[in-house]
This record gives structure tokens, C-alpha cells and sequence, in this order.
């Protein structure tokens, strides 16, 4: 499930708890972090840089 960012950093504060940022670099890396945040019910950011993005001119 997606959701507001902030909402979720905002409830993880007021109820103590912290939420992973996993830096992806490949489509795997994104669906394993989310089969796995989905398996355990937790929250998860998921990021990456545009260096490890494919460009097409």
C-alpha cells in the first residue's frame, strides 16, 4: 500500500517506532523491498539516485 509520507513518519514518531529507507538500484531491489515490508506489515522508503537510472536519449 502507498501512503502520505509524512502520515507515516508522523505515526511512527508518536508511536515510537522506525520506518527503513532501502536505497534501490534495480526493479529487484524495489519488489523485494516491498514483498518483504508486505510480508512483515511494516513501513518502508524506497529510494534511489538518478546515476543508477538508465538513460535513453
Amino acid at each position: 500500500m502507498f501512503v502520505n509520507m509524512k502520515d507515516m513518519l508522523n505515526k511512527a514518531k508518536d508511536e515510537h517506532y522506525g520506518v527503513g529507507f532501502f536505497n534501490a538500484i534495480n526493479i529487484k531491489m524495489v519488489c523485494t523491498v516491498i514483498e518483504i515490508a508486505e510480508e512483515m506489515n511494516a513501513p518502508a522508503i524506497i529510494g534511489t539516485v538518478e546515476v543508477f537510472l538508465p538513460i535513453h536519449h
